[in-house]
């Protein structure tokens, strides 16, 4: 299936939306049963959230319900949400991810009232209650349904093995999973998050040899490039204040690593060191130092395994001024000091 292929399937509508668009009331019956009078209105009036909320307790959603047209998996389901319809509020045991292809739609999510257009995608988490108010016949919404662990170890830990902005925007998306929250992306002037999405599709509804990992690879560069949007949208809220957001600080610290301190780098970002540290602490959980000490063991990591450098020569590039302190913190983080990391590492490059 090419790209082309892929977008023309969306447009046609199914059997079921032409069963939407021409009984619009029929499905709103049917839900209405389970809910009080004075909330009748949920589809006109956002603000109310059900006394029931309709929910699933699996992890995904079930693929054997389906004949086999597709990959299938207990990890990772997608589909195109139907035209027309009627959704009642809901939760379920799974992450969920909307994104919009084309045209636009009405989110529910928290009792909060979410106007979506070209570009966006919301990432709810599994106990997050939500709905899309019935779309139009140009309004194309894409849906991406993955279960908790493997978004945590595909999203969240590949971001955790990345750099400081990395770690920094892990622990963002993470904390908000946590608290049952959901984050919206704006990515309509970045066209690589929609080709990203449509060859997960297409890879999904033709799956050819290694699918899995091909989508697994497809998912971690779609979440990479998301946390790419939400730093770049918070930069520009930060400069629009005046200020410097907190991601900037963090990349400069990661490129200076060898000269980087805490007065050097206030000095730069024109703060007094005693906010700046503050500062560090609210927005990333660790102290200034403790940031440049993960910085410097990543540099040290990354210099073991890719090159030929003497340990000792390390050690200045990375910042020290004492080996024994190094070693101490590289033993404590790695178990093993860094001769033996970086045996192990190339005999483990070197297998047949």
């Amino acid at each position: 299936m090419t790209r082309q292929e892929f977008e023309e399937a969306l447009l046609p509508l199914t059997k079921q939306e032409l069963f939407h668009q021409k009984n619009p009331s029929y499905f709103k019956e049917h839900y209405l049963q389970y809910y009080k009078p004075e909330h009748i209105n949920f589809l006109t009036r956002p603000e109310f959230i059900k006394d029931h909320v309709f929910q699933s307790e699996s992890n995904i959603l079930d693929s054997e319900s389906e004949p086999a047209l597709h990959y299938r998996s207990s990890n990772i389901r997608l589909n195109r949400q139907d035209r027309f319809s009627d959704v009642p509020i809901h939760h379920h045991g799974y992450i969920e991810m909307n994104f919009v292809f084309s045209g636009t739609c009405t989110a529910i999510v928290n009792k909060k009232k979410i106007p979506m257009s070209t570009g966006d995608i919301c990432i709810m988490d599994r106990q997050a209650e939500h709905t899309i108010f019935p779309t139009g016949m140009n309004d194309i919404v894409l849906n991406i349904m993955l279960s908790t662990d493997y978004f945590s170890n595909t999203f969240i830990g590949s971001l955790l093995n990345g750099g400081a902005v990395a770690r920094f925007l892990a622990g963002v998306i993470d904390q908000a999973n946590e608290h049952n929250q959901y984050l919206l992306f704006h990515t309509k002037h970045d066209p690589l998050v929609k080709e990203i999405i449509e060859n997960i599709f297409i890879e999904y509804l033709n799956p050819g040899i290694c699918c899995e990992d091909v989508l697994r690879y497809n998912l971690n560069l779609l979440f990479i490039e998301l946390a790419r949007c939400y730093q770049g949208d918070m930069e520009r809220k930060h400069q629009q204040r005046n200020k410097r957001y907190i991601t900037e600080i963090l990349n400069y610290m990661e490129q200076n690593v060898k000269s980087c301190s805490l007065e050097a780098v206030a000095k730069t970002f024109n703060y007094h060191p005693n906010y700046l540290s503050r500062l560090m602490k609210a927005e990333t959980g660790l102290t200034f130092q403790e940031n440049l000490s993960e910085n410097r063991l990543n540099r040290a990591v990354f210099l073991l395994k890719n090159s030929d450098m003497p340990i000792y020569k390390i050690v200045s590039e990375c910042g020290y001024q004492n080996q024994n302190f190094f070693y101490q913190k590289f033993i404590k983080k790695y178990g093993q000091t860094p001769k033996e990391y970086r045996n192990l590492e190339s005999a483990q490059n070197t297998l047949p």
